[in-house]
């Protein structure tokens, strides 16, 4: 019996206590580019800046980057968009995006697709305070 009481407290002493602070849900703050590495984020900063339209992105880089609009956020499923790593002014995230197209009245497709890649971090902010500007 005393083994069984010293088994069973070396059970609950030793066994890992779950994380008590969650991970903080971030949303974009404004539009934003998130692109595969942070050199290709670079040069979508550099396209936009030099007068380019942002939803049309030229050549490759339209391949490795994403424009997330503001509209678009209310799209992003939950737990949002979380910070995997940071490298000075970049942070990696990933998130989710419901996209849901209509093809007839009573026909539709849902996809859910996630992305992971670099963006500025000054793009990100806590999503309670996303919550309050009204979005």
């Amino acid at each position: 019996m005393k083994r069984a009481l010293t088994a069973a407290a070396v059970l609950l002493l030793g066994a890992p206590a779950p994380s008590a602070v969650a991970e903080e849900a971030w949303m974009f703050r404004g539009s934003a580019w998130v692109c595969d590495s942070a050199l290709h984020y670079d040069m979508a900063v550099e396209h936009q800046k030099s007068g380019g339209d942002p939803r049309a992105p030229k050549g490759e880089l339209a391949q490795m980057c994403i424009f997330v609009e503001d509209s678009d956020q209310k799209d992003i499923l939950a737990p949002f968009v979380r910070r995997l790593e940071e490298d000075g002014e970049r942070v990696k995230v990933v998130f989710m995006i419901k996209v849901e197209r209509r093809k007839a009245l009573l026909n539709r497709s849902i996809q859910q697709i996630e992305y992971r890649g670099w963006t500025a971090a000054g793009k990100l902010q806590p999503r309670a305070d996303w919550l309050k500007i009204g979005n």
